[in-house]
């Protein structure tokens, strides 16, 4: 990730020794260290540089490439068109934000998007690369790029790319629409799962399902672990207790849509515990106290260790998840093996979704449950022709 521009210069200065040993008092003692590293003379500089280094770390290393690769592609657009000195000057120093500027800037987002359709993109990566641009850019120079705009008046290029579907309605190869699991089919995941003694695969796609989770945010992907952004046992509270709880609260981390986990910590996600075989907090307990060997009444030690894990004691991979799904269904969920492979670990958030939605559910629910901030949950929603006509009857009748 590139490093932001320090648009605050400042001069070195070499302090006397009296006056770095001041500066470096701590408990009565000066500390060397520290009194050396002021008499350098490029302490306040130096601070800049490192953070702005490490405010990229907040990102995840894919979600750093994903928009290094939008800013790069943005830059070269401009420089096809001419225009890369109005967003990029050679000197790094941004120009003046003024009304004209911003909308210059806008205007070749915009025009960024319309080339990305053109090259074949899907409206919805175009959005993605755009938003990629957006944050790179604030990142980079610590200004908005364009007329950003917010929930209940979006940027012109917004609109635009919205419009497009009209002009343009291409799909992602990688965004294709996966077909949502059911209610019956998450009940067979996890049977099954329990029948071949490893439990955590089902329980993961029980609470995936129940609690509209990603699968990305449950499970590992290619990263190695690591107990502070990925899911733990640790992050798991018990309410009132592990043998007495009603619920189960969720301390969520990192996700796609929360980089810094800053809105998950302030909105957990709460779960039931029941005894009946599709209560996600009821098998959470269960998974866990057959895997430390608890016995009714022990309350288990808050560990670090994974949360789901592989038979070796590993991290669970979202891609054994995967695998396990469309074998399973193939195998016993009456598919073919082209209709499993319509499955994906998506399914489980998108099946839940639209379970959740049939029982009536209003939008305010669904934000909450699932963690949107928008109106993206209607696009999670399948409602079956059959499900349509039942609704269509329901209007006849009344």
């Amino acid at each position: 990730m590139p490093q932001a521009r320090i648009r605050r210069a400042y001069e070195d200065y070499v302090p006397t020794a009296t006056e770095a040993n001041a500066a470096s008092m701590f408990r009565g003692k000066v500390q060397q260290y520290a009194a050396r590293h002021l008499q350098r003379g490029r302490v306040l500089q130096t601070t800049m540089e490192v953070v702005a280094a490490d405010i990229a770390h907040r990102w995840r290393p894919k979600t750093q490439e994903d928009k290094c690769r939008a800013a790069r592609n943005f830059q070269a657009f401009l420089t096809a068109v001419g225009m890369a000195a109005a967003v990029f000057p050679a000197n790094e120093v941004t120009p003046d934000k003024t009304k004209e500027q911003r909308g210059r800037e806008e205007d070749l987002l915009t025009a960024f998007a319309m080339h990305r359709a053109f090259l074949g993109q899907g409206l919805g990566g175009i959005a993605t690369m755009v938003s990629h641009v957006r944050t790179w850019y604030e990142h980079t120079y610590d200004e908005p790029l364009g007329t950003v705009g917010w929930a209940a008046k979006m940027s012109p290029t917004s609109k635009y790319i919205k419009s497009m579907q009209i002009y343009y309605p291409i799909k992602d190869n990688e965004c294709k629409k996966r077909a949502p699991l059911t209610q019956e089919q998450t009940r067979l995941m996890v049977k099954t799962a329990r029948q071949r003694t490893s439990p955590d695969v089902g329980v993961a796609i029980l609470v995936a399902f129940v609690g509209l989770f990603r699968m990305g945010e449950l499970t590992a992907t290619d990263q190695p672990y690591n107990p502070v952004e990925d899911m733990a046992e640790s992050d798991l509270r018990f309410i009132p207790s592990f043998w007495t709880a009603h619920s189960v609260v969720v301390e969520m981390g990192r996700s796609k849509a929360d980089q810094d986990g800053k809105r998950a910590k302030l909105r957990p996600r709460v779960l039931p515990v029941d005894d009946d075989d599709m209560s996600p907090g009821g098998a959470l307990r269960m998974m866990i106290a057959e895997r430390h060997g608890l016995r009714k009444g022990t309350t288990p030690m808050r560990s670090t260790a994974p949360l789901f894990q592989d038979g070796r004691g590993g991290q669970l991979k979202q891609s054994a998840v995967l695998t396990y799904m469309r074998t399973t269904l193939e195998k016993h969920g009456g598919k073919s093996k082209a209709e499993a492979m319509m499955y994906g670990t998506h399914s489980c958030r998108i099946g839940g979704a639209t379970r959740l939605f049939e029982l009536g559910a209003t939008a305010d629910v669904m934000k909450n449950m699932g963690g949107w901030s928008s109106e993206a949950w209607k696009g999670y929603v399948r409602m079956q022709q059959a499900q349509l006509m039942t609704f269509a009857r329901r209007m006849c009748r009344a």
